[in-house]
């Protein structure tokens, strides 16, 4: 019997790993599970080594790490530190965008940068709605900001953290704190500079509008009144021809105080019963000519609900939400504090709700689309009602107004305290990172500004699993030769080429792949490469270490390679074609920049 050696074993597995990653057959997590499990079936890895990558240190660093920045946005530090910015929400957008990015750089060298840049999208959404600031200008330079400031320290993303345990497992000395900071900062100022100069020419300028102009639903929603001397009073709600019509939606019923969720199909109307209906405006006109029922106004609404007007909010599904994999059908059932879900938005495109209580009653072609990070949904609701939305975890509201919760003062500071001491122990090189980090949870803890049960909600499971099925990958090229076959390749086609010019085509190849695949996994595929070429070619490991770094970090041309690009894509105000020419333009410049600081600081 024909055995394929393990090196080809490997190939295989990782090329249909990265069709899966780049094509999002499925999510990252299981594909690096799958990836993972393929490695060790095969006897490329041992049971051992497949669950090595969960007692990582780079992993539980980026555990507590994201633990850390769960207690300062939770105790709004987060939102403390970028409070004076609407301050400038009525200067210039040529200052206004800078300025935006040079701040959302600092806080994000220190905080991880999803939760830096999801308290910036709320700031900027609140500006958008009280100023009229616009989104779209400045939430792509914000997520790109995000980027290059969490890469001016190694505590900045999971990336620096990854590369670094990698080197560490290969007897290289770990990475000080500051250890790219000089380049790192050059790079942020070069790309604010950058990216005002494009952005403010190709960023489209949004205008304000309401929520229900965005998901175009004012066509859409409507309320009926079953009207005086109605031939439906006595009649069963599935009886009806507005139940059983496909093109209508029964949302609600209303009795009096009392409110129906998606009613059932067995109550018997009453004179006065008001309906919220979806459906579309020839279906409305149709109603208005119908004695059956009358359909009620805005002003009537006021009159008749006062501060229960039912109003819409947008929700972000953010990730590590329990929402995310199921369809508008799945969570129409779910609780949503009150509050009733009636549209979602993937991208710029509508999808509306269409649950209904009968079997059978969900039209085919909405029953596969499910939830993903980054995606919309519109919430029905009242002003009474909508300070509980807050409370769902993982959500974000992004176009009504919040403001929050009040904050424990004393918590804040001494949150804000804390990241101190964890960011001066690492940096002093007093402790490692690790265990500066789990210091800095146990303290939080200790003190009672995060509590452990609140805390499994706010980490991002998603990260943790692709990270701990990826680690191994390295253990597999190196039982199989693979990183000794790879190195032993390129060497032989780059000995010839300037130091420079080594560095230039290990940063492009990783900036490349990282921008349709994770670029945590790029990162742990490419050090074991980065790091036997240095050995091979004598040239200094840190160089091809800091250029995996920035590598994977500055796929910008993509929405795809980095989760904080990912979530402003899915707000639906930009094209791909915006993260191609700014972000595409960005790239090749911090490329060429990069080759050049990595040659003064490192070699």
């Amino acid at each position: 019997m024909f055995i394929l050696p393990p090196m080809i074993i490997l190939f295989v597995i990782i090329l249909i790993s990265v069709f899966l990653f780049a094509f999002e057959v499925f999510p990252v997590d299981k594909t690096a599970m799958l990836l993972l499990v393929s490695m060790m079936i095969t006897g490329l890895i041992s049971p051992i080594e497949a669950i090595s990558g969960f007692s990582n240190p780079a992993l539980i660093t980026i555990l507590c790490l994201m633990i850390i920045a769960y207690a300062l946005e939770k105790n709004g530090v987060i939102k403390f530190a970028v409070s004076y910015m609407s301050g400038l929400s009525k200067k210039s957008l040529w200052l206004v965008l800078p300025l935006f990015m040079f701040v959302t750089g600092g806080i994000s060298a220190f905080i991880n940068t999803t939760a830096v840049v999801i308290v910036f999208i709320k700031l900027i959404n609140e500006l958008h709605i009280v100023h009229g600031i616009s989104k779209s200008r400045l939430l792509l330079p914000v997520s790109f900001a995000g980027i290059l400031g969490g890469s001016c320290t190694l505590m900045g993303t999971s990336t620096n953290l990854i590369v670094n345990a990698i080197a560490r497992e290969n007897d290289i000395p770990e990475m000080s704190f500051f250890e790219f900071s000089a380049p790192g900062f050059i790079l942020l100022l070069t790309s604010i500079v950058i990216v005002t100069i494009v952005g403010m020419v190709f960023l489209p300028d949004d205008q304000s509008k309401d929520v229900r102009d965005e998901y175009n639903i004012q066509d859409y929603i409507t309320r009926l009144r079953v009207s005086e001397g109605s031939e439906l009073i006595g009649k069963k709600l599935g009886d009806t021809d507005i139940y059983n019509d496909d093109s209508v939606q029964l949302l609600k019923l209303r009795r009096n105080r009392l409110i129906h969720d998606y009613p059932n199909k067995n109550i018997q109307l009453k004179q006065g019963d008001v309906l919220l209906i979806k459906t579309n405006i020839n279906t409305i006109q149709g109603f208005s000519e119908n004695s059956n029922f009358e359909l009620i106004t805005k002003k009537d609404l006021t009159n008749a609900e006062g501060e229960n007007e039912l109003i819409y909010v947008e929700l972000l599904v953010l990730p590590n939400s329990s929402l995310i994999g199921k369809s508008l059908n799945n969570i129409s059932r779910f609780s949503f504090r009150g509050s009733v879900p009636l549209a979602i938005k993937k991208r710029r495109s509508l999808i509306g709700a269409t649950a209904r209580t009968g079997p059978g009653r969900v039209r085919s072609e909405y029953q596969g689309t499910l939830l993903e990070a980054g995606d919309s949904i519109l919430v029905e609701t009242t002003v009474a009602k909508k300070a509980n939305l807050k409370f769902m975890s993982n959500v974000m509201m992004v176009n009504e107004f919040d403001s929050g919760t009040a904050v424990d003062s004393k918590k804040q500071l001494l949150s804000a305290f804390i990241l101190l001491i964890v960011i001066v122990l690492a940096a002093t090189g007093t402790y490692t990172i690790l265990k500066s980090a789990l210091i800095g949870v146990f303290l939080l803890l200790l003190l009672g500004c995060v509590e452990l049960s609140n805390t499994y909600q706010s980490i991002n499971w998603q990260v943790i699993i692709l990270l701990a099925c990826m680690i191994p990958i390295g253990i597999a090229m190196k039982n199989t030769g693979t990183d000794t076959l790879i190195v032993n390749n390129l060497m032989i086609f780059l000995k010839d080429f300037h130091p420079n010019i080594i560095i230039a085509f290990i940063f492009l190849i990783t900036m490349i792949s990282s921008g349709f695949i994770s670029n945590n996994a790029v990162a742990i595929i490419m050090t074991p490469v980065a790091i036997g070429l240095s050995a091979s070619l004598n040239i200094p490991i840190y160089a091809f270490l800091v250029a995996v770094i920035f590598g994977a970090n500055f796929s910008f041309f993509t929405p795809v390679g980095y989760q904080t690009n990912t979530i402003i894509y899915s707000l639906g105000l930009y094209k791909f074609k915006h993260f191609i020419i700014i972000g595409g333009i960005l790239s090749f410049v911090l490329w060429l920049l990069s080759v050049v600081l990595i040659g003064h600081f490192f070699m």
